[in-house]
């Protein structure tokens, strides 16, 4: 049972470790970003993201006491993190070639790394010196490990041997050989009796740590064994593989008493410290949790899995909600680049989010019909309004806040009072689904658009009709007011976007470029800037009293997953997809009041532009 949802990472995943105390997890791969968790009465809370990489994060590793967290990158690097703070504390430079792995020994003397060299490091955790250099192996060294009481090192390597090595005096005790490809994992058991290995072979071999000999030859897996992790009762061995399922072994009869399947390559294991659950990471960028006695999957960590339909900043700019067909509402931090928290209520698509001018409350409409009010700090349901008998499109709030507006498929527009929780008038004009509803900023006018091609401005003082703006000749889809309220865009299917002076009732401009639905418009706040979106995939900058479009954006599959469109690179990036597929449309766009462009679409994809950087 899915019980929680946080931010995934935006590419595969190829590291996930958890601290000895049990209080954390930290995840890195090749977004470059490592994510820490906080964990505490089964629940994972997104503490922190670490960013300083340039590059894919191939290891990580906690420290015995707890305090620091040590990563390694392809970008040649290892740099060794403050927990509590999440400062940069150490950053290792020596290396010329990426760094494969780090480990700390328990008795916080030493951190191990290797690397392309072929060769195994050690430093001095109290100078940061590096003190000794094993040389053995003959190809990459992939992955080392430290037996609990510190007195040993195990060393896998792509020259397909394991090495025992001894810290202390630098010495190569023992090679071990049996896999006939590159070892992937070592690991220890919690007794420090066994070794367990696994290779591109796709099997795990148990070794005795005492005599040096192979137990088991666990076979099942039917391609390369990608994470290795020991129970704390070292009764019980996990190994994650490529074959994108989760075997538990039994160590003492090497059988295999469970298998969990997933849905895609595993790249990363770690079991918590309560002998229930391990978590492991995958190809497709996600985090899970699992309950190894059930063998259910009880957690993931992704963003939205599916379209993100709409984007709003909150009026001081620092949180961005997001609202998609996943039934999902994220509330993200636009100044920490990071996600928040969850919302959850809606039984269908949200459609549309929106704040209260004070930015303490959040209304959203959705596909189940109902329109619902949350508390921003909380994200408590405060109140839940029922009364369309289709799905509301969009929904939002009166300036002063005591009134919401909602549109719905049922071609009626709703208001009602946030006082009393009540529907108090209901506007029936439209002939076709409404899609879309916004009040203007100085509360003369609610202006309404849908399928049948027209915009209807009403009075907001008593919600009489005052006038149609007729332009159009498909569906308006999407609607927004200039800060000065002198101006209202719309977009439509009839692949246009206009500029309409509401003094003079009439269209201003009309934007032409988009080949397909523009779906989304938005002014900058300070009124100089349009932006437009559509089902091209494309995001067009124009100046309001000219159809000269300043900038297009133009995104494809593999630029989105990399966070580039064209030659423009977006201030952050949130991928949120589940799977990675080529779907195009950009639906929803926001602008903050410091510069920036949220957009966010068909790709699951909630992206941040530096407007500044565009128009340059």
């Amino acid at each position: 049972m899915l019980t929680t949802e946080l931010k995934k990472h935006a590419d595969a995943i190829s590291s996930v470790v958890i601290s000895p105390d049990g209080k954390y997890m930290a995840s890195g791969g090749k977004d470059t970003i490592i994510r820490l968790w906080k964990i505490e009465n089964d629940q994972f809370t997104p503490l922190r993201e670490l960013t300083g990489h340039t590059d894919a994060i191939n290891t990580l590793a906690f420290s015995a006491d707890n305090k620091y967290l040590a990563s390694g990158s392809k970008d040649n690097t290892i740099i060794v993190w403050g927990i509590e703070t999440g400062e940069m504390l150490n950053t290792v430079k020596n290396y010329t070639q990426p760094i494969l792995a780090v480990a700390f020994s328990p008795d916080g003397k030493y951190m191990a790394s290797s690397s392309w060299d072929n060769a195994v490091k050690l430093w001095s955790c109290e100078t940061g010196e590096c003190v000794k250099t094993l040389l053995g192996h003959t190809d990459w060294v992939r992955t080392i490990t430290f037996s609990r009481d510190s007195k040993y090192l195990v060393s896998g390597s792509s020259d397909k041997t394991i090495k025992l090595w001894s810290p202390e005096k630098g010495e190569c005790i023992k090679t071990l050989s049996a896999h006939t490809q590159a070892v992937l994992c070592v690991c220890f058991s919690p007794d420090g009796k066994y070794i367990a290995s696994g290779s591109m072979d796709n099997t795990v071999k148990i070794w005795s740590a005492e005599k040096l000999i192979i137990l088991n030859n666990l076979q099942g897996h039917t391609q390369p064994v990608s994470g290795l992790t020991f129970l704390p009762d070292g009764k019980h061995l996990i190994s994650g593989s490529e074959d994108m399922s989760i075997r538990c072994w039994s160590t003492d009869k090497g059988k295999c008493i469970k298998i969990l399947n997933y849905g895609n390559k595993i790249s990363a294991l770690a079991a918590l410290p309560d002998g229930k659950h391990v978590a492991s990471g995958s190809a497709d960028g996600m985090l899970q949790i699992w309950t190894i006695e059930t063998g259910s999957f009880i957690r993931s960590l992704p963003g939205h899995s599916n379209w993100v339909k709409s984007l709003v900043f909150s009026p001081d700019g620092k949180i961005i909600a997001s609202g998609s067909h996943d039934n999902m509402i994220k509330l993200w931090s636009a100044e920490k680049n990071a996600f928040m928290k969850n919302i959850e209520g809606h039984a269908d698509s949200v459609m549309s989010v929106s704040f209260s001018k004070d930015g303490k409350s959040l209304v959203s409409g959705a596909d189940d019909k109902s329109v619902r009010v949350w508390n921003t700090e909380t994200g408590e349901c405060i109140k839940i309004l029922r009364g369309h008998t289709e799905s509301v499109q969009c929904a939002c709030f009166s300036n002063d806040g005591k009134l919401i507006a909602s549109a719905s498929g049922d071609k009626t527009v709703k208001i009602w009072s946030v006082e009393k929780w009540e529907c108090i008038k209901t506007l029936p004009d439209h002939a076709q689904p409404v899609g879309a509803v916004a009040f203007s900023p100085d509360g003369q006018y609610l202006a309404s658009a849908g399928n049948d091609n027209n915009i209807i401005l009403w009075n907001a003082d008593n919600f009489a009709f005052s006038k149609a703006l007729k332009g159009h000749v498909g569906w308006i889809k999407t609607l927004a007011w200039s800060p000065d309220s002198k101006f209202l865009a719309s977009g439509g299917n009839d692949m246009t976007a206009r500029l309409w002076s509401i003094p003079l009732s009439k269209c201003q401009q009309i934007y032409k470029g988009h080949s397909r639905w523009v779906l989304a418009v938005a002014f900058s706040t300070d009124g100089k800037i349009i932006a437009t979106a559509g089902a091209d995939n494309m995001i067009k900058i124009w100046k309001p009293t000219s159809d000269q479009c300043l900038k297009t954006i133009i995104s494809d599959k593999d630029n989105h997953q990399d966070g580039i469109e064209t030659s423009m690179m977006p201030k952050s990036t949130w991928d949120t997809s589940y799977m990675k597929k080529k779907i195009n449309a950009v639906k929803a766009l926001a602008f903050s009041p410091d510069g920036y462009l949220a957009s966010g679409g068909e790709d699951n994809m909630l992206k941040l532009w530096s407007l500044a950087e565009l128009l340059t």
